[in-house]
């Protein structure tokens, strides 16, 4: 609840304060990656059962989470202090989760699109968790229909109420492209790609945004790439990440954040083999 997340904010506040100063004072359009793995970051990644799923699997063994896996990577490579995520809300794959002194924040609905999960109106607490917090990286996640819709009319519409909500205007915003149906990846790959490279265009030639940095995610790329060297990272339903489509989920975000090696963290993750796993972070280096 509001009050919930209130008495959370506050009980936190001295030394949120003091971080958001600190990174306040650092943060503009011109970060040099990679990133120094003593900065302090705080993340905020919002997405749907693409980005966090629960699938009935107990939290801890759960291998449908990319957010999971990223962030055990973002703390393996210094990046973060804490990786000890914490549910304090969930309802099916409805989920709000903090890890650490909130250097982490994951808010996802299933089958929602980013508009959605941000709205003020539908989603009170959500929007609270979105603007109350000064937030340098944020990683985006679309609802798939709409991601591959030719027209990104919803897409846009939803990155734009983020950005709008955030406290920070100098925060780097991350959009992942997302994937397609398994084996599907012709023209919807095409259309998650090209939505993804119009809307930054639209945005950085926009004065409202222009003081944002923006940065892709192909995660899809790496699907298909992964599909084509017949590495499975899908589910039976052919929709949803599979643990090796978790890692590769979350080995793209590392990447692509932190432009750092997650083959060199030595983390086998939620991927079916240690083998495997170093495979995946290779397309992830070479696809995202």
């Amino acid at each position: 609840t509001s009050k919930k997340i209130k008495a959370m904010e506050k009980a936190n506040n001295t030394t949120l304060k003091a971080n958001d100063n600190k990174n306040s004072a650092s943060l503009n359009t011109g970060n040099t990656f990679p990133d120094d793995p003593n900065t302090a970051h705080r993340i905020l990644i919002i997405g749907n059962s693409k980005t966090w799923r629960n699938g009935g699997m107990p939290y801890e063994k759960s291998a449908r989470r990319p957010a999971y896996e990223f962030v055990k990577m973002a703390k393996l490579g210094g990046y973060i202090k804490d990786d000890n995520l914490k549910i304090f809300y969930t309802n099916g794959d409805t989920a709000k989760i903090r890890a650490g002194n909130s250097e982490v924040t994951v808010v996802t609905i299933p089958g929602a699109t980013i508009n959605y999960v941000s709205s003020k109106s539908k989603q009170s607490e959500n929007y609270l968790l979105i603007s109350k917090f000064n937030y340098d990286i944020v990683i985006l996640q679309e609802k798939t229909a709409s991601a591959q819709n030719s027209s990104n009319a919803t897409f846009k519409a939803g990155v734009k109420r983020v950005l709008n909500a955030l406290k920070n205007k100098n925060a780097r915003i991350y959009i992942r492209t997302s994937w397609p149906t398994k084996g599907s990846f012709g023209q919807a790959l095409s259309n998650m790609n090209s939505n993804v490279d119009s809307i930054i265009s639209d945005l950085k030639s926009s004065n409202n945004y222009s003081s944002f940095t923006f940065v892709p995610i192909r995660d899809g790329n790496a699907f298909k790439q992964a599909y084509n060297k017949q590495i499975n990272t899908y589910l039976p339903d052919h929709q949803h990440q599979n643990g090796n489509g978790s890692y590769l989920a979350g080995a793209c975000m590392y990447y692509k954040v932190f432009n750092a090696d997650p083959s060199e963290l030595n983390f086998k993750g939620h991927a079916g083999s240690k083998d495997v796993a170093k495979k995946l972070a290779e397309i992830a280096k070479q696809n995202c």
